[in-house]
């Protein structure tokens, strides 16, 4: 029986090691771009309706604070976002 030498025995792995290095720029082409402004329309709705003081796409659930500022809780991987409504509105002013 023929035995490989210690270097012929690190050719294949040299080859493999070779192999992955040029595929990872290809993995890097398939990143997925991040999700375009018409995605993210819980975030976008506190903006545009800033009566709105709770509101919800049934995925994630945002607050808007006492000075202004909308805090999102995290939506779980499986969800599926709904069209966003708004829970809360802020309270009209009383009149005198």
């Amino acid at each position: 029986m023929k035995q490989m030498s210690f270097h012929a025995s690190l050719r294949p792995a040299g080859l493999m090691a070779v192999l992955l290095m040029l595929a990872a720029p290809l993995q890097a082409q398939n990143v997925p771009a991040p999700p375009s402004p018409a995605q993210q329309t819980v975030q976008i709705y506190g903006t545009n309706n800033p009566d709105c003081v709770e509101w919800t796409d049934a995925c994630a659930v945002c607050k808007r604070g006492d000075d202004g500022a909308a805090a999102c809780s995290t939506p779980g991987i499986a969800c599926t976002p709904q069209p966003v409504m708004c829970k809360t509105q802020k309270p009209a002013p009383k009149q005198p």
